[in-house]
């Protein structure tokens, strides 16, 4: 009589850690992951570029991240955005620069790229046509 009284006690602390430890995080992929490790160490209000799955590119604030996903406030949309992980495809520490005609942010890496290509396809052009007079 005695053993099944201390065992019933036993069953609920051995269920409630079960639950609990089952409940800690959920299962990230790798590349989730890495994102939640990245954004562990932002400070509040530092700038960052999230590129997403599949939507346009966002450029904010961070504000905070837990282990569902990553809030920031949009600088372009003036709103705060909480996103998933899972809606992540890149995290880039601050933000491009200013496009006042869209009146978005940008990319500066893919305005250089199309710029040296441009300007490299306008040389070999020069090129070109200097060489055949």
């Amino acid at each position: 009589m005695a053993f099944h009284k201390a065992l019933a006690p036993l069953l609920i602390l051995t269920m409630a850690a079960t639950t609990s430890a089952q409940q800690a995080r959920p299962s990230l992929s790798r590349q989730e992951a890495a994102i939640r490790d990245q954004a562990d160490h932002l400070d509040p209000h530092a700038p960052i570029t999230l590129l997403r799955r599949h939507a346009p590119t966002l450029y904010g604030n961070f504000i905070n991240n837990d282990d569902d996903g990553i809030a920031l406030y949009d600088i372009d949309h003036h709103a705060d955005i909480k996103l998933p992980y899972a809606q992540i495809r890149k995290m880039k520490d601050g933000y491009g620069g200013y496009n006042s005609v869209q009146q978005t942010h940008t990319n500066h890496t893919r305005a250089t790229v199309i710029i040296a290509i441009t300007a490299a396809a306008l040389i070999a052009l020069i090129t070109a046509a200097a060489t055949t007079k």
